[in-house]
């Protein structure tokens, strides 16, 4: 059983002052908590490539495994202070209107975590093998005879219990121009400061500290071939920092894919560098016509890795970059008919990347990031009814083959994701005026597993599932879900 909480609150303000200056302002506070007070683990397995019998193999007391036989509590409160101030000013120049703007962003994270893992083990030296039926469960395991027979215990596993508070301090200041130099030539230009300090506390464990200051130039720039055609060209630096779990140096048992995360408090944040040309045509309203390409390049780029024995962690590779093209359409489908396809609107994008990674002890990939996929497929269908009391939505989308956690420095193999086709549907219905809305989603439709993979060759670079050399590890299905809201506006 999982309990999540979200409590979310807001006050802001807008003031226009003389001369053109513009005031706007904003404040929130955000708690946050998950609990997950018992989960439960038991691996019965079978003999090597063999249907049964079953058996429960016990390590011993010193030594639980919590994939074995175990139970976590686990507690997450956060607590998120906002805060927000803009000033802004317009004002002509070469006979067209600017936009000068400068401001503040603020906010405060406040985490504590609490995290006990038992595990079952025997108190018989070498730990001791329970044998089982095809039907048998949790209680057959800790029955007063099973116990008493097996000298069953339990034990806390300190490598999966923790306490830590952590919290971080983004304070963050920009300036930016909006000038236009005439009907067809726009430039959004400007710079943002970023400091941030992050800590993160734990016992018995080395605190971890960290505080940088980024600057985070951008610009963007458009001409207007046509009054419905731009061309965009566009350049920024960002940053990706460590979550607090990235950094957190212990290990949680993820029970739907069978691994131990752990922790990595030597992460570096990863400072990017971005650069794209857009063409875009606007057929009609609410209608696009675009295509773009794009270069990407990280510096210390977190990637999730593999260190053998079922363990992730995360780790720093020394940089990559990526490239690529993306297509998108979105159009009405008016021109087949009136009627139905009136009220038909068509959605697609579709991206094409190519990458390079290179390690720190010298080595180099050519293939994307972990993560990243060579090719993304998304399209949709949406119909509005003639009184746009109701709507419907069907989404389809796709990924290319992944490698879904990355080999750390040869420790263990790296571990492969096949492509699968997702396919969502939504139908929205407004009720009593549109003072409430109910609304029906159905994710993941065809339900396709998602289905792992090992390369064998370490050297063989290409992400695609060859059944003649690669192994199948893991397929899972996790099913549809289907969801069923009701949104009542109290306001009107």
């Amino acid at each position: 059983m999982t309990q999540n909480g979200l409590m979310n609150s807001a006050v802001e303000g807008q003031h226009a002052l003389n001369r053109g200056w513009n005031v706007n302002w904003a404040g929130s506070f955000g708690y946050t908590y998950r609990n997950q007070p018992d989960q439960k683990i038991l691996s019965f397995r079978t003999p090597y490539n063999q249907d049964g019998p079953y058996f429960l193999q016990l390590s011993n007391e010193n030594s639980p495994a919590i994939r074995t036989a175990g139970r976590v509590y686990s507690f997450l409160r956060e607590k998120i202070y906002n805060g927000n101030f803009n000033v802004s000013k317009i004002f002509g120049m070469w006979g067209q209107s600017q936009k000068f703007q400068f401001g503040t962003l603020n906010y405060y994270r406040d985490r504590t975590v609490e995290v006990a893992a038992l595990g079952y083990g025997s108190l018989i030296s070498g730990g001791d093998t329970i044998a089982l039926g095809k039907g048998a469960g949790y209680n057959d395991v800790f029955s007063p005879l099973s116990i008493d027979k097996h000298q069953i215990t339990v034990a806390n596993i300190g490598l999966n219990s923790t306490t830590y508070t952590a919290n971080a301090l983004l304070n963050a200041g920009y300036v930016m121009l909006d000038n236009k130099f005439s009907e067809r030539w726009k430039l959004v230009w400007g710079l943002r400061v970023e400091k941030y300090h992050q800590i993160l506390e734990a016992k018995n464990k080395a605190k971890v500290d960290k505080d940088n200051t980024d600057f985070l130039p951008s610009a963007l720039l458009t001409y207007a071939l046509n009054p419905k055609t731009n061309l965009r060209l566009s350049g920024s630096r960002s940053v990706n920092r460590p979550e607090f779990r990235e950094l957190a140096d212990y290990a949680v048992y993820d029970y739907d894919n069978l691994f131990n995360i752990i922790g990595n408090p030597e992460l570096k944040r990863s400072q990017n560098t971005n650069a794209d040309l857009r063409y875009e045509y606007f057929p009609g309203a609410g209608e696009i016509v675009s295509a773009s390409v794009f270069y990407k390049y990280f510096a210390d780029p977190i990637e999730q890795v593999n260190k053998r024995n079922d363990n992730l962690s995360f780790e720093n590779a020394k940089n990559a970059y990526v490239y690529g093209a993306e297509l998108e359409l979105r159009k009405k489908l008016d021109f087949i008919g009136d009627g139905f396809f009136s009220r038909l609107t068509a959605y697609a994008n579709a991206a094409y990347i190519k990458g390079g990674v290179k390690f720190n002890n010298g080595k180099s990939v050519d293939n994307p990031m972990q993560g990243q996929s060579p090719y993304l497929i998304n399209a949709g269908l949406t119909y509005v009814a003639d009184k746009e009391d109701w709507s419907a939505n069907v989404l389809y989308n796709r990924i290319g083959p992944r490698m879904r956690f990355r080999s750390s420095n040869g420790a263990a193999l790296s571990i492969y994701e096949k492509p699968r086709d997702v396919l969502d549907a939504q139908i929205t219905k407004k009720l009593f005026g549109g003072k409430a809305e109910l609304k029906l989603t159905v994710s993941d439709i065809l339900a396709q597993a998602f289905v792992w993979y090992y390369k064998i060759d370490e050297n063989d670079t290409r992400l695609g599932f060859d059944p003649k050399t690669d192994k199948l590890i893991s397929s899972t299905k996790f099913g549809t879900t289907a969801t069923l809201g009701l949104r009542v506006n109290l306001g009107r």
